[in-house]
């Protein structure tokens, strides 16, 4: 019995197996695992120190039976061919077992290393490589009289360098004897045929495209349902040509066409369906066809257009955006309603003729501002009509203090602005009509004698009357130049979150619209200025 042909039980482990040569055993491995109809031994050959796996049956086995498990070792070891099946031994151990030992190797199937590892697929040009050097290895096993017969992603093995080998030969067909004659039996089964191998090869290049298949027509023309499964020196000739830069620029612009105008018809159908669909279309296009005009004016209209129907990802989007809007202004409501709270100290400086307006005003403005500080901070971000009526009454306090046209106009204005920069507000009409309510109303119930004239005018003589404060003088003039500053400070933050907004938006959108013209222009040409 030869060397690779005796096999004993190791001592030292309970499912250790040795392989004994004529100076010690060869083979010392553990960690046996059951594979069905076969079990598995990952081993040491302490010949040539290096990692194997033993392969062999989980009971004895002799005659028939032994020469059906071996064969497809004794195949793939007669297969002079890189990428074949490596053999590294065979033969039945003292208890009858037929085995076959391998290098040792960490793999993966084809379609689990096409996948990626860690969920990082290899680009198309590698996988399309790896396969040409399957078809490579079929091949040669043709030209040799061997036909596989079952092959399928699962008789791929990939290994950590991205090495690959074509394994499960054990139902193969050899024609003749040139492998030898002691190949052993074929299961009994339907025969196949290099047709078999050529159709599997196509299943194969499909799982090889995955994804890509759209970008290479033409290589997706050959797993199409109708095309003609191609032999294996062919289809590997063609793979290589399109890795070498070989496309076939007729199938490919033909193809361009027909996306482009399928991307006109879902745009035509409008919807967020519709005008996506078109999208991915017309990008389709000119990957096969640069050149493609009809796909480039449809990729630039879409990336223009502001559809009317937003995608739920870009209402989400801009609803973000909203709320980062109203959170910044409402720093500034709560800056202008601290600023006119601080000022209700300086009426009491002016003297009290009616406590209750001032303290109206004092517990009306400090609730405005702590409803300001917590909406801010919990939103939701969105003006309603408490909030509204608030600031009118506010107004209205302000309006009756020194009358309705001393500062409450322009306090009115500013509230008015503000309000209508919120993304999310009341009707234009109801924001106009509630926060000039106050000082209009005020007008009127004074001009019916309703409420108390503040403001006459008399011997060329506007004169004010306060029926709130005293008006002494110093803390009058204190109070009026408080005011002025608060309303100019507010107005012009306004004013630079106003410009500022408009500024970043018009730089997106300078920026958008060079990269549509540059997509759109042709290759040949300079990318046009911004």
């Amino acid at each position: 019995m030869s060397d690779d042909a005796t096999m004993m039980a190791s001592e030292a482990a309970p499912d250790a197996l040795t392989l004994v040569p004529e100076d010690g055993p060869r083979y010392v491995g553990s960690k046996t695992r059951s594979l069905g109809d076969r079990e598995q031994i990952d081993a040491i050959d302490r010949r040539l120190d290096r990692a194997v796996r033993i392969t062999r049956t989980p009971r004895p086995a002799v005659g028939e039976a032994a020469d059906r498990f071996l064969r497809g070792a004794r195949i793939a070891g007669r297969l002079d061919h890189p990428t074949v099946q490596s053999i590294l031994g065979l033969g039945i151990d003292d208890d009858g077992h037929p085995f076959f030992v391998e290098p040792h190797r960490r793999t993966l199937t084809l379609d689990a290393w096409c996948r990626g590892r860690a969920d990082a697929p290899p680009r198309l040009a590698r996988r399309l490589a790896l396969f040409a050097e399957v078809c490579s290895a079929v091949g040669y096993a043709h030209r040799r009289g061997v036909i596989h017969g079952s092959l399928t992603a699962a008789c791929i093995d990939v290994g950590e360098t991205d090495e690959v080998e074509v394994r499960g030969w054990d139902d193969a067909v050899v024609q003749g004897d040139r492998l030898g004659g002691d190949l052993g039996s074929r299961r009994p089964g339907p025969v196949p045929t290099v047709e078999t191998d050529r159709a599997a090869l196509t299943e194969l290049l499909a799982i090889a495209l995955g994804a890509d298949r759209d970008a290479v027509p033409e290589l997706a023309a050959l797993v199409d349902a109708t095309a003609e499964p191609l032999d294996a020196p062919d289809l590997a000739a063609r793979i290589r040509g399109y890795l070498d830069g070989e496309r076939n620029t007729a199938l490919r612009a033909t193809m361009s066409r027909q996306l482009a105008s399928a991307a006109h018809t879902a745009l035509a159908l409008g919807g967020i369906s519709g005008r996506t669909r078109a999208l991915a279309q017309a990008r389709q296009a000119l990957a096969l066809d640069p050149s493609n005009d009809a796909a480039a004016a449809i990729t630039a209209r879409l990336l223009v257009e502001v559809p009317a129907a937003m995608p739920p990802a870009a209402e989400a989007a801009l609803a973000a955006s909203d709320d980062q809007v109203m959170r910044q202004l409402g720093v500034g409501f709560i800056a202008a309603f601290a600023a006119f709270f601080a000022y209700v100290p300086l009426m009491l400086a002016q003297g009290v003729r009616s406590p209750w307006p001032v303290a109206a005003l004092a517990i009306v403005t400090g609730a405005m501002l702590a409803y300001t500080i917590r909406w801010r901070a919990r939103g939701p971000y969105v003006i309603t009509w408490p909030p509204m009526i608030g600031c009118a009454v506010v107004l209205a306090l302000y309006a009756r203090t020194y009358g309705p046209f001393i500062n409450a106009p322009a306090q009115a204005a500013l509230a008015t602005m503000a309000i209508m920069l919120f993304p999310r507000r009341p009707p234009a009409w109801a924001v106009f009509s509630v926060l000039a309510l106050p000082v209009a109303g005020n007008w009127l119930l004074e001009a019916l004698d309703v409420l108390p004239t503040t403001m006459r005018v008399a011997d060329q003589h506007a004169v004010i009357h306060s029926h709130i404060v005293a008006a002494q003088p110093s803390a009058t003039v204190i109070g009026f130049l408080f005011v002025t500053v608060v309303l100019v400070v507010v107005a012009g933050v306004l004013a630079s979150f106003i410009t500022d907004s408009q500024r970043r938006n018009m730089r997106v959108a300078v920026a958008q619209s060079w990269k549509v013209r540059a997509l759109a222009a042709p290759l040949t040409s300079d990318p046009p200025p911004p």
